[in-house]
């Protein structure tokens, strides 16, 4: 009998953007909070201290409009046990979830997921990396 060894993915803030379509959301962003400046880093926005209150609805549409980077379809489909990512994208979820996998989202430390290794029900743990 082969030995199943769970497998974990690893995604990082900017990994269902490409780099043009990631500076294309942070010239919408800066018009949305009316900044002056560019924004340069997902830093800059998590941190801020005066986000207006529908801000994360806003850019969970924004996101719904942006493509997916080629590749990102084959990396879903393998059988994660877990997926850890600090990326703010809903889009992610989504992009898991298909027929043979309900991905479960994870947003607090203090959530279980319904099953820890389950590549069925793949839990997807998301933490900005500026609310660490």
């Amino acid at each position: 009998m082969a030995e199943q060894n769970p497998l974990v993915l690893l995604l990082g803030q900017n990994a269902s953007l490409s780099t043009e379509t990631r500076l294309y959301l942070f010239r919408e962003i800066g018009k949305h909070l009316g900044q002056a400046g560019p924004i340069s880093d997902w830093k800059d926005i998590v941190s801020a201290s005066t986000l207006p209150n529908d801000f994360y609805t806003w850019l969970a549409e924004r996101f719904s409009r942006c493509p997916m980077p080629q590749g990102m379809e084959e990396v879903a489909a393998v059988p994660w046990s877990a997926v850890f990512t600090s990326s703010l994208d809903p889009a992610l979820l989504k992009l898991l979830n298909s027929e043979r996998r309900e991905a479960n989202a994870i947003l607090t430390a203090s959530e279980v997921p319904p099953a820890a290794r389950s590549t069925a029900r793949t839990p997807l743990y998301s933490q900005p990396a500026a609310a660490r």
